[in-house]
C-alpha cells in the first residue's frame, strides 16, 4: 500500500513537492526527483528561480541540510546553477537543453519505477504496463508560440492552451530564439509540429526559421473589443501614456489602436526600466499598460486610471490553429 504523501505548494507556485516518508527513498533524493520532473514537464524553465533552502525546508517541515543535499545533487548533475546572492536557478545554457530534457525523462521513469517497486511490482511488469499505456495515449500536437514580449507571450500561450487543451504548448521570446546558434535552434525546434507567431513579428521569426522544417502559422492578435471601447470612451481630450515591458512595445500598441480608429489626443510612450517612467505615469490622465507591465504600473499610480491592454487571438486565428492541430494529429496517427 502506498504511504501517506505530504504535499505542500512551495514558494515557487508552479512547482509542487510531494514527500513520501514510507517509500524508503531519501528525502533529498525525492526533492531532487521532483524538481527534475518539474523541469521535464515544463513547470520550471531555464532561468527560473527555485525556492531558497530555508523556504523549502520550512514549507516541507524538514531539515535545511536535507534540502541543501538535494540542491547539491541537482547542481552536480547540471540541472541548476547557484550564484552568491543570486539564489539557485534552472540551468540557462541552451546547448544543454536537450540533454537536460533527455536526462529529466530518464529520471521520471526511474522515479516511477522506484515507486512501483516499493508497491511490490517488478521492472518487467512496470515496462509492460508503461508500453501498453503509451500505445493508448493520443499523439498531442506540439506547438511553439513566439512573441516579442514576455507578458504578451504568456497571454498568447495561455490562450492557445485554453483553445487546445490536448496540445503541448511552449512559449519562446523572439530574443531567446535569436540567441540560439543554428545547430541549437534546429535541435530545440525538432520536436515541434508548428510555430504560432503574431503578424507583427512574423517576418523576423521567418528569417530565423529559414531552413528549419517547421511550418509557421500567423496569428491575428489585438486588443479585445471591450478594451477598445473602454479606451475610446475614456481617452478623449486626455493625456495618455502607453506602457509596455519592452521599449518597442508602445509603438506597436499605438499602431494597433490607430488601426481600430482609437486615436487619443496626446500620447507618450514608456517602458519598464525607463528612468522617466514614474514621471510619465504621474503626468498622464490615463495609462494603457500591456499585460507584462500592468502590475508594475499599478504600483506607481492610481489603479483607477490604468487600462490593461489585453491581447487576444482572433476567432479566425483560433479556427485555423484548431484545424491545423487536428491535421497534425491525423498525420501522426497514420504514421
Amino acid at each position: 500500500m502506498a504511504g501517506f504523501h505530504e504535499t505542500k505548494a512551495g514558494p515557487q507556485s508552479m512547482m509542487r513537492i510531494a514527500i513520501n516518508r514510507t517509500m524508503g527513498v531519501p528525502l533529498a533524493t525525492q526533492i531532487r526527483d521532483q524538481i527534475v520532473a518539474a523541469i521535464a514537464s515544463g513547470q520550471l524553465s531555464r532561468g527560473d528561480r527555485l525556492p531558497t533552502i530555508r523556504q523549502l525546508a520550512e514549507f516541507l517541515g524538514i531539515n535545511r541540510n536535507t534540502v541543501a543535499q538535494g540542491y547539491r545533487q541537482l547542481e552536480a548533475e547540471g540541472y541548476v546553477s547557484t550564484r552568491a546572492g543570486g539564489g539557485t536557478t534552472v540551468a540557462e545554457t541552451a546547448a544543454t537543453a536537450d540533454a537536460l530534457r533527455a536526462g529529466a525523462l530518464r529520471e521520471l521513469v526511474a522515479t516511477a519505477l522506484r515507486t512501483a517497486e516499493a508497491a511490490g511490482f517488478d521492472a518487467r511488469e512496470f515496462a509492460e504496463l508503461a508500453y501498453y499505456q503509451s500505445a493508448q495515449q493520443p499523439l498531442r500536437p506540439w506547438i511553439l508560440v513566439v512573441d516579442e514580449y514576455d507578458g504578451e507571450l504568456a497571454s498568447l500561450s495561455d490562450a492557445v492552451r485554453a483553445a487546445l487543451p490536448d496540445s503541448t504548448v511552449h512559449g519562446m521570446t523572439l530574443a531567446d530564439l535569436a540567441s540560439l546558434t543554428v545547430s541549437d535552434r534546429a535541435a530545440r525546434l525538432r520536436r515541434f509540429d508548428f510555430a504560432l507567431v503574431p503578424f507583427y513579428c512574423l517576418e523576423h521569426v521567418n528569417s530565423l526559421l529559414a531552413g528549419a522544417d517547421l511550418p509557421t502559422l500567423a496569428a491575428g492578435v489585438g486588443p479585445s473589443l471591450k478594451v477598445l471601447q473602454r479606451i475610446r470612451e475614456t481617452s478623449a481630450d486626455k493625456r495618455v501614456a502607453i506602457v509596455c515591458s519592452e521599449p518597442e512595445g508602445p509603438s506597436y500598441m499605438e499602431r494597433s489602436l490607430r488601426r481600430a480608429e482609437v486615436i487619443p489626443a496626446e500620447v507618450r510612450h514608456a517602458h519598464l526600466g525607463q528612468d522617466s517612467l514614474a514621471a510619465v505615469l504621474l503626468d498622464a490622465d490615463l495609462v494603457i499598460a500591456s499585460e507584462g507591465s500592468v502590475d508594475t504600473v499599478r504600483g506607481l499610480v492610481d489603479a483607477e486610471k490604468v487600462i490593461t491592454y489585453s491581447n487576444i487571438l482572433s476567432e479566425e486565428s483560433l479556427a485555423t490553429i484548431r484545424s491545423y492541430a487536428e491535421f497534425v494529429s491525423r498525420q501522426r496517427a497514420q504514421q
